[in-house]
């Protein structure tokens, strides 16, 4: 009786009668498994073949070759299926897979792992995490498209994922410099059909989630982030948590980086740990600065963008700046300030917006010397009926989106307008709600004066960490052409050069140089100096 509408599974079915004919064999496929380079690694079958019946479990397990970095399993049509060492997939036709390597000597030049693609990226995450001296590590990315692609593990269930397709950061030390940020204007991205050049690194979730959809997590501690963009390309509709940088490290600093998202754009994730990041574009729609430890955004842009590029009505609905899970109670402890934005820029895309709520534990978030621009300034205001009500005197919300142990400590200090007129109110008592106990509301001034802010200056926020040197950078102060050779003075003590010709890479030399034999011709040559950090200056 079922119409064409409905569906009918069947199981665990006997069929009695009479069978006329010969019984078949069951059908049997081929595994071939090419390892290249030749000689680059051994691969181990279980079971061993080449031969299978069909829907036989087969895992196959790598081992490198000495030298070698392994970066993935491959089909014939050029989709990397996984970059662990061992893959296991059930059989159900003729396979032919390629294990893919690298030598780890033939990406280094001057101390910097260079690379250009995606695989060769992952084969660099892995040298670096392999490595035991303690010593920091380099790699560096030529501009170009790092697709991590779309992000699920098999065809016939895409919402299971595999690990694998994303990378981890295990060692301490490791910097990853960019050859050029790839920042975009208009929205929505794909930042992809820019014709600007720049790295570009980005991913495309098929499930959201704030923990799993990430290109790259960080679990070291001292990682420097320069001159890159991360992207994710997850559809946007209505919600949607989709990070681009995941860290559980501590002491990272990110320098003239692009992070691009919707939900959950930037996600630090330890209770002690110390984040800093300056001169970056950072952009979403909900919570899209969101986690614990203490974050310090100096001198950034941060965007809300517009909630709807994949929804139907142009600008509906808010945005959300933060969401701080600030787990630390007291300010002199680390992890203990939260989430700090000074000397900023913020813009609004988006319909209405506002800098924050508390997400849990003992939120805390400080707006210190802060721009707004024309369209920002005009719409902030927070939804306090979840429709479309806006109240322009609230600047952040008020209740936390899950539960605190005390409510959200916002505190705020000189916010301007672009032309430098005061925009922050003269005095703004609000009362918060979400706490427990005796925290259940907590009502004060969260407008601070000048004798109030010096708890919130990076010196106090950091008393053993300096991050502002560190990123420091160091700039060329004469450079020339004479025939074939290319020579220039810095203004400091560089750790290497990188030489450009029309913007292209053509090679890093050592800190110790001030010249170089070019070939070709050029319209333009560009030479940049590389500070302590690996990071190359203008």
């Amino acid at each position: 009786d079922a119409d064409a509408t409905k569906g009918l599974s069947l199981g665990e079915v006997t069929i009695e009668g009479t069978l006329y004919g010969t019984v078949g064999q069951p059908l049997t496929y081929t595994l071939t498994v090419n390892v290249a380079p030749e000689g680059a690694g051994t691969i181990q079958a279980n079971p061993a073949g080449p031969a299978y019946e069909s829907g036989t479990a087969v895992t196959l397990t790598q081992q490198p070759t000495e030298g070698y970095v392994f970066t993935g399993w491959q089909t014939a049509s050029g989709k990397t299926l996984s970059t662990a060492d061992s893959y296991t997939f059930n059989i159900k036709g003729n396979v032919a897979l390629t294990a893919n390597y690298v030598t780890e000597t033939s990406l280094m030049v001057n101390d910097y792992i260079i690379v250009s693609n995606k695989d060769e990226f992952r084969a660099a995450i892995k040298q670096v995490n392999q490595d035991t001296s303690g010593k920091r590590q380099f790699i560096f990315l030529k501009n170009g498209d790092y697709d991590y692609g779309t992000f699920y593990n098999y065809e016939s269930d895409k919402n299971n994922y595999d690990p694998s397709l994303r990378d981890t950061i295990k060692a301490d030390n490791v910097s990853i410099i960019g050859q050029q940020a790839k920042h975009v204007s208009h929205n929505p991205a794909p930042a992809t059909e820019d014709t600007e050049k720049g790295v570009m690194i980005h991913i495309l979730p098929v499930k959201e989630g704030i923990s799993t959809t990430s290109p790259i997590v960080n679990r070291g501690n001292n990682v420097y982030l320069q001159d890159f963009t991360i992207e994710n390309d997850y559809h946007y509709s209505g919600t949607a948590r989709a990070c681009v940088w995941q860290d559980e490290g501590n002491h990272t600093i990110g320098k003239n980086m692009c992070l691009l998202s919707y939900q959950d754009t930037y996600y630090p994730h330890a209770a002690n740990g110390q984040f800093y990041w300056e001169d970056s574009d950072i952009r979403g729609v909900v919570d899209f600065i969101c986690g614990n430890g203490d974050v310090f955004l100096n001198k950034c842009r941060l965007v809300n963008r517009d909630r709807s590029p994949y929804n139907t009505t142009a600008h509906e609905g808010g945005s959300t700046l933060t969401a701080p899970y600030t787990q630390v109670d007291d300010f002199n402890e680390p992890g203990g300030h939260g989430f700090i934005i000074n000397k900023c820029t913020i813009d609004c895309e988006s319909q209405t917006w506002d800098f924050g709520r508390g997400w849990r534990g003992y939120p805390k978030l400080a707006i210190i010397n802060t721009t707004l621009t024309e369209q920002a300034a005009l719409r902030m205001g927070v939804d306090q009926t979840k429709g479309k009500t806006y109240d322009k005197s609230l600047r952040v919300d008020q209740e936390a989106i899950q539960t605190c142990e005390k409510p959200l400590q916002f505190y705020e200090y000189n916010t301007t307008d672009e032309l430098g007129n005061i925009n922050s109110p003269e005095t703004n008592v609000l009362t918060f709600k979400g706490g427990t106990g005796d925290y259940s509301t907590m009502t004060y001034e969260t407008i601070l004066k000048a004798d109030e802010i010096d708890r919130f200056q990076l010196r106090n926020v950091y008393p053993d960490w300096q991050p502002d040197k560190e990123c420091q950078q160091i700039a060329i102060t004469s450079c020339q052409l004479e025939g074939t050779t290319l020579s220039w003075t810095a203004d400091g003590k560089a750790k290497a050069f990188l030489i450009e010709n029309d913007g292209d890479f053509v090679t890093i030399v050592d800190g110790t140089e001030s010249s170089y034999v070019v070939s070709g011709s050029a319209d333009k040559y560009t030479v940049r100096a590389a500070n302590t950090m690996g990071g190359f200056g203008i």
